[in-house]
């Protein structure tokens, strides 16, 4: 049996703020990714009761803000089973290893 893991980066600024830095001479880093999302599903720790963007729909979605279980990825396996993990990394620059 397969299981995917689609990983992702996910950065509060959009990409036209990080499109300014990355085009600028000398290079400006944007910095390190908010959050890892793993299926699409993640947390970042501004998007939290207490950080910076929390509350901010335009930076997080309501939901990530409200109920953290329902954004925690979880994958499912059953003891005795044999599993292939597919694991595609489709981070746009920082390169994560698992």
């Amino acid at each position: 049996e397969e299981r995917m893991l689609f990983l992702q980066d996910f950065y509060i600024q959009t990409g036209a703020q990080q499109e300014v830095g990355l085009e600028n001479f000398p290079f400006t880093w944007i910095g390190n990714p908010d959050s890892l999302l793993i299926n699409g599903k993640g947390l970042a720790s501004k998007c939290l009761e207490g950080g910076d963007a929390f509350e901010n729909e335009k930076a997080c979605l309501v939901n990530t803000c409200n109920d953290t279980l329902a954004w925690t990825p979880t994958v499912s396996v059953e003891a005795g089973k044999t599993y292939r993990f597919r694991i595609i990394n489709s981070a746009q620059l920082v390169m994560q290893n698992v």
